[in-house]
């Protein structure tokens, strides 16, 4: 009898996420699937669903990295990823105050604003640091993962012939030839109508309901 009830329960009610909101889009490689995509970070609302109707929210969501190849998405709540993500930002302002000139500190600092796709944040530390540790291939390799993330490919590029020349290796090899492909990609418009995101609001998830009342 318990199994049954909880399959009636599980089959009146439901949950559906709505809504766009702050929403970052990027050219990356789906760590699933390994395809060429435009990856898109959001906030979204989680909805109980009756019989398919929207009820209400019950959770604010942060949507990481959604795939439109495999559909793939790391989630998490958007409380969470706002104090992760202050958490993180405060750390890498402390370690820069603490000691500037560590190379290996420049390329963490650089790749958190990644991560977080603080896009102006990372273009002027770049531009401020970048060529204090011209010379460092760690640097100039996530230097080069910021530009193309951000998709200032040719730049990207560059950054990828002066890793590759300081001998960082294979993973900017493929950071480089992936660069090419978006170039090519974009250049000869192969499949741009997929990639096509945009901002959606949760207030359709709660016209059903306004129109069920207004019709009682």
């Amino acid at each position: 009898m318990e199994f049954g009830a909880i399959g009636i329960m599980g089959r009146l009610f439901d949950t559906e996420e709505y809504g766009k909101k702050h929403l970052q889009a990027y050219f990356s490689r789906c760590g699933i699937c390994n395809k060429l995509a435009l990856l898109s970070s959001f906030n979204s609302t989680r909805f109980l669903k009756l019989l398919k109707l929207p009820l209400f929210p019950i959770r604010h969501l942060r949507i990481l990295d959604e795939c439109p190849e495999c559909g793939y998405r790391g989630t998490t709540t958007a409380r969470k990823f706002a104090k992760e993500r202050k958490r993180h930002l405060t750390s890498m302002m402390e370690g820069f105050s603490s000691d500037a000139d560590d190379p290996d500190h420049c390329a963490h600092s650089l790749h958190t604003l990644m991560v977080y796709n603080e896009k102006n944040w990372f273009i002027d530390l770049q531009k401020s640091y970048g060529l204090r540790f011209e010379t460092n291939p760690q640097v100039q390799h996530v230097i080069a993962q910021g530009l193309c993330r951000f998709g200032e490919y040719d730049q990207a590029i560059a950054h990828c012939h002066k890793a590759i020349e300081l001998g960082y290796g294979k993973k900017t090899e493929e950071l480089l030839q992936f660069c090419l492909s978006v170039l090519v990609t974009q250049k000869h418009s192969l499949g741009l109508e997929k990639w096509d995101v945009k901002e959606e609001s949760a207030i359709k998830a709660f016209i059903p309901m306004i129109s069920f009342v207004s019709a009682v």
